[in-house]
This record gives C-alpha cells, structure tokens and sequence, in this order.
C-alpha cells in the first residue's frame, strides 16, 4: 500500500460527526442527520471529559461538536491534547444558557455560518 492509498483508508476511516453535550444542543444535530451524541447532564463535567476523551481515540470521527462551556472547564491535561489535535476537528458551540464569555452566542454562529437567523420566542 503507497502513501495515497493509506491516506484514503484514513479518511475512509474517519468522517463521523459525533455531538457531545445537553439534550436541547444534541436534538438539533439528530434533526439535521447527525446520529451519533453523547447526552451530557447539566454541569457534568467529568461524564464530559470522559466522553471528549473517548471520541478523541475513536479513529471513526472527524469532527467532534461539544458544548462550548464545558469545552473551557476541561482540565489542563485534556485542553492541551485538545489544542494539539488536528483530526478530528474539536468545535465548541453555545448551549441553551447562550455563549461563553467572548464567544458568539448559537444564533450568532447560525447567522454567520448558515445564513439562516435563530428567533427564539416572540
């Protein structure tokens, strides 16, 4: 097997999305066909960690979408593998209590990514 023919199989490998946080952020990925999440109770960091850690040495995702404030409350050991990641692609989104500090809130995100405006509410 050459070197074009192992980065196929990697990719083929990989590909998955997996969503890890609490049930309102894993509904709306099931609603647009991501099946694969991980339900997280609220403030449950170490279930959380435990589950990034777990798709992390998965060799079947790509990208990995997590609940963007429990992304900021890992501990020191798992942020660093974190930023030294390349694949699978880690994405910290807002959940139901809105953004972290400094961070786009989900229908900013929307918004700016999708071009589709989030109204909650009247």
């Amino acid at each position: 097997m050459n070197m074009a023919d192992d980065d196929k199989s990697m990719a083929q490998a990989r590909g998955k999305i997996i969503v890890i946080g609490d049930e309102a952020t894993t509904l709306g990925f099931r609603l647009t066909g991501v099946h694969k999440h991980v339900l997280i109770g609220d403030g449950d960091q170490k279930a959380f960690d435990e589950a990034v850690e777990s798709a992390l040495d998965s060799s079947i995702y790509s990208v990995i979408i997590a609940d963007q404030g429990m992304l900021l409350g890992v501990g020191a050991k798992l942020s660093r593998r974190l930023q030294d990641t390349v694949v699978p692609l880690v994405v910290g989104i807002p959940n139901k209590r809105g953004a972290a500090d400094g961070e786009q809130s989900l229908d900013e995100l929307m918004k700016r990514v999708l071009g589709i405006e989030l109204k909650v509410g009247d």
